[in-house]
């Protein structure tokens, strides 16, 4: 049983005046059932839906619709205070479900697609004959692009018609990629060599029950080779039962076309790609050279030993750029990007950088020409971060004269100043511009290391006080 809204609008048959509610703490009678539906035919909308208890039935049910993101406890101190308001708008209540169904949805309709990128926060709750609240323990927040995105990527991308080409032409979604650049485009197949990497990892455990948190390249190979006999059908190896499964290899067998696109003088690769893609009873002594492959691939590496593996390492990173004409199988994953409509304004947001450098601002080409770009309309394009390298400097020695207020330095990365006031004598240490501190730094005075909670950071700058030694002790 459903309740019918209206997107915008959002029409509701029936809207109460509150009056103070209590919240039940009894243990769970209702539950939010994870995710949300979305329409296969004609305009867009999202269904929610709840399981109830049957000592529930008899008690008025049903949901809270909060536009935007929204925690449990705000929900309950919205709806208990009768403020009924949060992200700046009216909170929506969907009730006068009747006691045939411990399932009840609501539903809402007419999204247009200019809404497809907005997240709706569901709760389920019922009224006791005390007038007690009792709120489902857990929200769903969803929006038209994250359930499409979850479906495909579950693999249910032919229940959605034509959703996925319009989500494409309508909007674009944007990330860092594995190179820190920030890659704004409307396809929604991954191509971001980690995010492919944390999904291979997963399949990988899931099909021989491993728990691999990364790409080791050795340890990869051993388990990718195992079953193989030397010189051995290659059918028995790990890595041609998982490329060769029904669900697996069809996920991830655009790898082996996109190897095979840069091996044409790599015939140790050929063959064994040729081996994968066989019926299995072609004779290999080895798989490995595909396995450093893919680890090099997955882990931006050149690593091979006896092997000859494509080299996918930061030199060679131009390889990357082509996954996208190969790989048709995996979408990206909601959470990975954010979403904006085409022609939508664009701030850029700053990289993090590792300590050792200075960001100086996003340019649209690798010579960084032109000017810094900060923001930017949403279409297809790629921008890079320009960083300066930083000096780290670890310690910082020099001898100070207390009684001439005066100090020795013999570093050409920082310079000291001393000022007394007769009674606090305070020194300074200025970095010159290229260089920073690092996290653990020390500093050396007088050959004693001075207490890190006796020194101020500011920028650059390390300020140390000490009490003016130039008195006599009071007689």
């Amino acid at each position: 049983m459903g309740k019918i809204l209206k997107y915008g609008l959002v029409t509701l048959l029936c809207l109460f005046t509150f009056s103070f509610p209590k919240v039940n703490a009894q243990e769970e009678i209702l539950v939010m059932i994870e995710g949300a539906s979305i329409r296969t035919t004609g305009k867009q909308g999202l269904k929610f839906q709840a399981t109830y208890d049957s000592s529930a039935l008899e008690f008025e049910r049903g949901f809270f619709i909060v536009y935007g993101e929204a925690a449990i406890e705000d929900i309950e101190t919205a709806v208990v205070n009768n403020s009924m308001v949060l992200n700046g708008k009216s909170i929506k209540k969907a009730t006068n479900y009747n006691n045939s169904s411990s399932t009840i949805s609501v539903v809402l309709v007419d999204i247009p697609v200019n809404g497809y990128n907005k997240e709706i926060t569901v709760i389920a709750y019922s009224i006791n004959d005390l007038g007690e609240y009792t709120f489902s323990k857990s929200i769903v927040t969803r929006s038209i692009i994250e359930v499409a995105l979850n479906a495909a990527t579950s693999g249910g991308s032919e229940q959605l018609g034509g959703l996925l080409e319009e989500i494409k032409a309508n909007y674009y979604r944007m990330a860092f990629d594995g190179f820190n650049n920030y890659v704004i485009s409307s396809k929604l197949f991954e191509n971001n060599f980690k995010n492919l990497k944390y999904e291979f990892i997963k399949d990988w455990n899931y099909y021989f029950d491993l728990s691999f948190n990364a790409l080791e390249p050795d340890e990869f190979f051993y388990t990718a080779q195992c079953g193989l006999e030397d010189n051995g059908p290659v059918g028995e190896s790990n890595l041609y039962k998982f490329f060769n499964d029904e669900k697996y290899g069809n996920k991830w067998s655009w790898l082996i076309q996109f190897f095979r696109n840069y091996s044409s003088d790599n015939l140790a690769l050929t063959t064994e790609l040729n081996a994968l893609e066989g019926d299995g009873n072609q004779i290999v002594e080895t798989v490995g050279n595909f396995t450093y492959s893919l680890t090099n691939f997955f882990n931006n590496a050149n690593v091979g030993y006896e092997f000859t593996p494509l080299d996918f390492s930061s030199m060679n990173n131009e390889k990357y750029l082509n996954i996208l004409e190969f790989n048709n199988q995996i979408y990206i994953k909601y959470d990975n990007y954010s979403f904006k409509l085409a022609g939508a304004n664009i701030v850029i947001p700053e990289p993090t950088v590792e300590e050792g450098y200075e960001f100086l601002g996003w340019y649209n080409n690798k010579d960084f020409e032109g000017e810094v770009i900060t923001n930017v309309a949403a279409t297809e394009s790629t921008f890079y971060p320009k960083l300066l390298v930083l000096n780290i400097i670890d310690s910082i020695a020099f001898n100070v004269d207390y009684k001439k207020y005066t100090a020795v330095v013999n570093d050409d990365r920082f310079n000291v100043n001393i000022k007394t006031d007769y009674n606090i004598i305070t020194i300074t240490i200025n970095l010159n511009e290229e260089y920073i501190l690092a996290e653990d730094f020390i500093v050396n005075i007088n050959n004693t290391i001075i207490e890190r909670s006796k020194i101020n950071i500011d920028g650059n700058t390390i300020i140390y006080k000490v009490d003016d030694p130039n008195w006599t002790k009071p007689y």
